[in-house]
């Protein structure tokens, strides 16, 4: 019987039955090589069907590293045999929070090997020195090829195996260039494989793209249990660890991290690392509740308004999405009367941190009344509410947990939007329905 062969694509991985001179996929011209299709004899089995009743139920053994922000965002801890994605920007700290948790595993007693493809051994312990590493039971490698990599596994056998990173895994057999959608798929699935028949807890890093993709197409997500990204910005020492799938436990969890020289270090006290009542006290400053995730921490946001002698006004908005921002200027000027005509106007979140949640419209159209106005809000008020375009104040998400929170911190008067059942705390509460309400309490 004649062998059934294929031509796969060296550059993208896209596979035909006949050879073509130009790749439909990458456009890349004679990139195409033959393949031979290795046909595997079916083994007969029979499907095991249970009632509901009759299935067993297994206790999640689970291994804290006693970094707490991490072992949150996992869901109390990492549960034995888990394959985790950890994508995120180049240079953002990837590989500095996965020595720092292959350390706090061997200390734990467990047995970590750490394959690192980009780079070598020497700049390794460079970086492993630089944060403190111990490490005893922590077994370093510098292999990329899946076939060596299984060997390595099998026989140091450890509990916990980092793989740094997927675009630079191959597999000898697959003739296309690491990195490629083929490769990345196939190196996954086996080495997930492979750790899951061996009880392997596995942590693949994974670059993200600019449009904020891993590894290209997202074909490894689905194959893990567990996808973690670590936002943040390079010029800023905050970094986020946000669950986005978690099989093991919930995705509603961020870890908060500050990065220093030492590597990355937990920011417990969240609140008292945004905000300052220095400059709260000052015009254009509110403080606000934010929710991201099941936690609630406070947030500065600060306006600045200014003359311009030019024809345009500018409009520069960081940490708020700039369209919002415009929205609500042009709320202030139809609602309020406000001539912003003249005026250039900046928008800032203190600490790097970007805010999606619709609740912080009230505090930057307070922050820039303030500033226009050049009379402060005061260090004690906390304010929140989605604004309308007719300039109503709408009800958001998690107001008694944000009431609760300013409360424990100290806030006097919180300004909120009309609420259904208001629960008696000590922090005096002024609803609103409009901004026009919202301005007259806070300015007169």
């Amino acid at each position: 019987m004649k062998k059934k062969n294929v031509f796969i694509c060296e550059v993208c991985g896209y596979t035909t039955p006949k050879w073509l001179g130009r790749c439909p996929q990458c456009e890349e011209w004679d990139t195409f090589r033959e393949m031979e299709v290795k046909k595997e004899k079916k083994k007969k089995s029979t499907m095991t069907i249970k009632m509901f009743s009759e299935l067993e139920g297994e206790k999640e053994e689970r291994t804290k590293t006693e970094i707490e922000e991490f072992d949150r965002v996992m869901g109390g801890g990492l549960v034995v045999g888990t394959q985790v994605l950890v994508g995120g920007e180049p240079g953002i700290g990837k590989s500095t929070l996965m020595l720092q948790i292959a350390d706090a595993f061997s200390k734990r007693g467990k047995k970590v090997l750490y394959v690192s493809g980009e780079e070598s051994l020497t700049q390794i312990k460079m970086r492993a020195k630089r944060i403190g590493f111990s490490g005893e039971n922590v077994f370093f490698s510098s292999e990329t090829e899946v076939e060596v990599v299984e060997e390595g596994l099998e026989k140091i056998n450890p509990s916990v195996a980092i793989f740094d990173s997927l675009q630079t895994m191959k597999i000898s057999e697959i003739p296309s260039l690491p990195g490629t959608p083929s490769q990345l798929k196939e190196v996954t699935q086996r080495l997930t494989r492979f750790c899951k028949m061996n009880g392997i807890s596995g942590f693949f890093l994974a670059h993200v793209t600019k449009e904020g993709i891993i590894a290209g197409p997202r074909l490894v997500e689905h194959i893990v249990d567990t996808v973690l990204y670590l936002e943040g910005e390079r010029h800023t020492s905050l970094r986020i660890l946000r669950s986005i799938k978690n099989r093991f436990g919930s995705t509603n969890e961020v870890g908060i991290f500050e990065m220093e020289e030492g590597g990355l270090r937990e920011v417990k006290n969240t609140s008292s690392f945004f905000i300052s009542e220095s400059t709260l006290d000052s015009p254009g400053s509110v403080a606000f509740p934010h929710i991201e995730g099941n936690r609630v921490f406070f947030l500065e946001i600060q306006a600045l308004t200014s003359y311009t002698p030019f024809g345009t006004p500018r409009r520069v908005s960081m940490g708020v999405d700039y369209n919002r921002v415009s929205i609500l200027l042009a709320v202030l000027e139809n609602k309020l009367g406000v001539d912003l005509k003249t005026r250039d106007v900046f928008v800032n979140v203190v600490g790097g941190i970007f805010i999606k949640d619709p609740s912080a419209d009230l505090p930057v159209l307070l922050a820039v009344i303030s500033s226009l106005k050049n009379k402060k809000i005061g260090p004690k008020i906390v304010a929140f509410g989605e604004i309308g375009l007719t300039g109503e104040v709408r009800r958001v998400a998690g107001t008694e947990k944000r009431l609760l929170e300013a409360k424990k911190l100290g806030f006097e008067i919180a300004i909120v939007p009309p609420l259904e059942k208001t629960k008696k705390l000590d922090i005096e509460i002024k609803e609103v329905k409009n901004v026009q309400e919202a301005v007259e309490f806070v300015f007169g």
